[in-house]
């Protein structure tokens, strides 16, 4: 379980076309392409936090969460995001 500050933090996607600001992008390798070549479009389209399965250097604005299993953690951080409260 990944154990993060979601202040301010609005969408979680995993489609780099659909971050706003104050997101988290997930950058998932796909059988077909690799979120992972997409974490500067996501940062500049204003997500804050990354979760990657590779290392990425990071960006002073950005918080980079390096993780096992990237799928797992959307499926684990949207559940928090989302749940009514």
């Amino acid at each position: 379980m990944i154990n993060i500050n979601l202040d301010n933090i609005n969408h979680i996607t995993s489609d780099s076309r659909n971050v706003t600001a104050n997101s988290i992008f997930v950058a998932i390798l796909g059988l077909k392409d690799d979120g992972h070549k997409y974490i500067e479009n996501a940062i500049a389209k204003g997500c804050r936090i990354i979760i990657c399965s590779s290392t990425f250097a990071p960006h002073t604005d950005v918080k980079f969460i390096q993780v096992d299993e990237p799928r797992i953690a959307l499926s684990e951080l949207a559940a928090k995001i989302y749940s009514p409260q």
